[in-house]
């Protein structure tokens, strides 16, 4: 680990292979002890520790690095505002799904309910519209990733046809490759490597038959996979543990059965990022994230932070039912009250919700936001602080964002947001990153 990154690395590294683990085999590696450096932990000093586990490089924080100000801080006001309530239609969005800028300034806004791309120069101006909503070649039915390949090619994901479409900057379809996806699961997104190969996310593998659900909750077995080139198979190169899924059985008396299935916010969850050779992941539970490589199927790093989780008690679960109670209207308090009741909490609050892999090659962490606060539009939960890692995995501090904005995008010196108004209807706003002023950042 090259001295630059301030981290005291561990001077016994055994030239052990990096194992192929999945999910189940990750929670007794990273707990355990790292061979010839003692307990994964913080030095008395303060300072963050490197240590290796298995192969794994394993670097701990402390509890205060969770606290720290970034040295940077967003703009008070956007320097670029793209959308309109009654302006062309081409300007009014319904749900951004994702945003990525080009080499030129310009930037491609994928729009989920036109299923289309639209081009925006770099003032702001529409250019072009690139797909449009269909099931045939570069055509799109449920878009959900959007990513900037070299020379402004754009691949596009989209789940429901099950295709990955790469576009020329003039918008002409370059390539277009249906997945074989069948028996696999449902994907829910896919990231570009720098070697050309794509991995795609499984949310949850294909289970087959199973009997009826019950009532509880049921944690996915999420898959990666890459895709190396046209008409080849997909190879699964990890298994991990995916979201934890709230499911609801009633059976009315009419015989039927109404099954519903959700992920409340206090859960496990699914966060993935994917930029140049790695990928990382967390559930969300811990104050920890990975960093996988995909050519080689493995896990390269883990970042900790060595601080306590927050309780979920009986205090916390009571001013969640207070906040709820006050807000809802006099004939839905009695089911607030029941739900609260019977609801089997976990022991801690999640602290992480949210995971963004910026352009920049720094990682961003949203957390978690008590009592959550919900987007329109289904664009999740409003995560107004982030803390920023380094590629090697130091910490740069925290960052604070506006109310009611979505991060979509992250480079060195600006982030992209869409921001929701009083209407709930989404603009993309770009906020330059600047300095902090002196004496405002907390060590």
């Amino acid at each position: 680990m090259p001295s630059s990154t301030g981290l005291a690395p561990c001077t016994h590294r055994p030239p052990v292979r990096r194992p192929r683990l999945g999910g189940a085999l990750l929670a007794g590696v990273l707990i355990g002890m790292a061979p010839g450096c003692g307990e994964l932990g913080t030095e008395s000093g303060g300072e963050p520790v490197v240590a290796d586990s298995a192969g794994i490089t394993v670097v701990t924080h402390p509890a205060a690095a969770a606290d720290q100000e970034a040295p940077f801080t967003l703009s008070p006001d956007p320097d670029l505002r793209i959308g309109t309530l009654d302006g062309p239609e081409e300007e009014r969005f319904s749900r951004i799904i994702a945003a990525v800028p080009l080499s030129d300034g310009a930037i491609a806004v994928l729009e989920g309910a036109d299923r289309e791309i639209r081009v925006f120069d770099a003032e702001g101006r529409f250019v072009r519209r690139i797909g449009r909503a269909g099931d045939g070649p570069g055509e799109l039915r449920i878009p959900q990733a959007l990513q900037r390949l070299p020379g402004d090619t754009l691949l596009a994901w989209d789940s429901g046809t099950g295709r990955l479409s790469w576009f020329d900057p003039e918008g002409n379809l370059i390539r277009d490759d249906r997945l074989a996806t069948e028996g696999l699961g449902r994907i829910s997104t896919a990231y570009a490597m720098d070697d050309g190969t794509v991995t795609l996310v499984v949310v949850d593998r294909a289970r087959g038959p199973s009997g009826l659900p019950e009532d509880g909750i049921r944690r996915n077995q999420s898959v990666l996979v890459q895709w190396e080139k046209p008409d080849a198979d997909l190879r699964e190169w990890a298994e991990v543990l995916g979201a934890e899924m709230l499911i609801s059985v009633e059976s009315p008396s009419d015989g039927r059965m109404l099954i519903s299935m959700g992920q409340p916010w206090y859960t496990a969850a699914l966060l993935t990022a994917g930029a140049g050779d790695r990928v990382w992941r967390t559930d969300g539970t811990r104050w920890e994230v990975e960093a996988w490589d995909p050519s080689q199927g493995a896990l390269e790093t883990v970042v900790r932070l060595d601080r306590p989780l927050d309780p979920f008690d009986a205090a916390f679960i009571r001013e969640l039912e207070a906040g709820e109670l006050e807000a809802a209207d006099d004939d839905r308090r009695d089911a607030v009250r029941r739900r609260h009741r019977s609801t089997e909490y976990p022991d801690s609050i999640p602290p992480l919700r949210g995971l963004v892999a910026g352009a920049d090659g720094r990682l961003w962490l949203g957390l978690t936001r008590v009592p959550p606060v919900r987007l329109p539009g289904g664009a999740g939960a409003e995560l107004r602080e982030w803390l920023v890692l380094e590629a090697d995995g130091s910490v740069v501090g925290r960052v604070s964002l506006p109310p009611r904005t979505q991060l979509v995008h992250a480079d060195a010196d600006y982030l992209l947001l869409v921001r929701f108004d009083e209407l709930d209807l989404p603009y993309l706003e770009r906020f330059p990153l600047q300095a902090r002023p002196d004496g405002e950042v907390e060590e």
